[in-house]
């Protein structure tokens, strides 16, 4: 056993534990955040991007990138896009 053998090993090992808890967690909120967002395909002035992100409607995601609607402006959404 380890704390037998060595009782100041115990106590070392066990203040790591919430240390790697904290990894854990994070790991686990990146992954989540990562695996939920969505590439949304924009086209400005004939320059196409790919955005990813979490932004559930136009709006906020435009706010995002820096960009205003006007009149004479469109957007078209996908086929499976559910209506707002």
């Amino acid at each position: 056993m380890i704390g037998s053998e060595n009782p100041h090993l115990l106590g070392a090992l066990g203040r790591f534990q919430p240390a790697a808890a904290y990894v854990a967690i994070g790991l686990l909120a990146w992954t989540l955040w990562t695996v939920t967002a969505v590439p949304v395909d924009v086209n400005v002035d004939g320059v196409n991007e790919t955005v990813i992100t979490h932004r559930r409607t136009l709006g906020p995601l435009l706010a995002d990138l820096g960009l205003d609607l006007h009149e004479a402006d469109r957007f078209v959404a996908a086929f499976n896009t559910a209506p707002a």
